[in-house]
């Protein structure tokens, strides 16, 4: 019996369902950047916002295409960003998130339009808050691979990650996942992906 995308269509797409070859969305990091020429030191340490966008137009473009982007081409659509002011290029704040995603996404050739929708969204981004401060401001965005079982991609290290893991969220020392709530009334950012009609 044939199972679709490897029995786990939420890690790996086949949009047919007819490849032998299973496609695993390229998921970006902050780290990256500090090696790209054009991103200052700054931009690497905030970059999580912007990151978990490129992550999430990333992981769209798999489901269209059933291909993975390379880091060059993840680099040229942050900077189409960067270019309409939709991410700030010094400190890297998502100053739109629509126009952001969807910049992105004109860039490496989606024919759809990202639609901003921060209450349900199809391709959501966690906002975390650091527990001891204020539960209002997000110290770090990730996107989610998996609503289900709410794992996300940590856009610090790029790693796979769940609530209940050790890890630091975003890097910051002393505070693990497990501890780390979502923001107070604005707990996800996130996007529906709107696939154009063909003329």
């Amino acid at each position: 019996m044939y199972h679709y995308a490897g029995n786990n269509p939420v890690r790996y797409v086949d949009p047919t369902g007819l490849e032998d070859e299973i496609v695993i969305p390229t998921y970006f990091n902050q780290n990256q950047w500090t090696k790209a020429e054009g991103f200052s030191e700054k931009f690497y340490e905030t970059a999580c916002a912007a990151t978990a966008t490129l992550n999430a137009v990333s992981f769209q473009y798999t489901i269209e295409t059933g291909e993975a982007l390379s880091f060059e081409e993840g680099k040229n659509m942050m900077f189409a960003a960067i270019e309409i002011d939709a991410v700030d290029i010094e400190d890297a704040t998502v100053n739109d998130w629509q126009n952001a995603a969807n910049s992105m996404g004109l860039y490496i050739g989606l024919n759809g339009e990202f639609i901003v929708n921060e209450i349900s969204p199809t391709l959501k981004i966690y906002a975390f808050t650091n527990p001891s401060e204020d539960f209002s401001v997000p110290v770090h965005f990730s996107f989610v691979t998996n609503q289900v079982t709410q794992v996300f991609i940590d856009s610090w290290d790029g790693i796979e990650k769940g609530w209940s893991v050790d890890g630091f969220c975003g890097g910051i020392p002393n505070i693990p996942y497990r501890t780390c709530p979502l923001q107070t009334g604005r707990p996800y950012r996130g996007f529906d992906y709107i696939q154009k009609k063909a003329e």
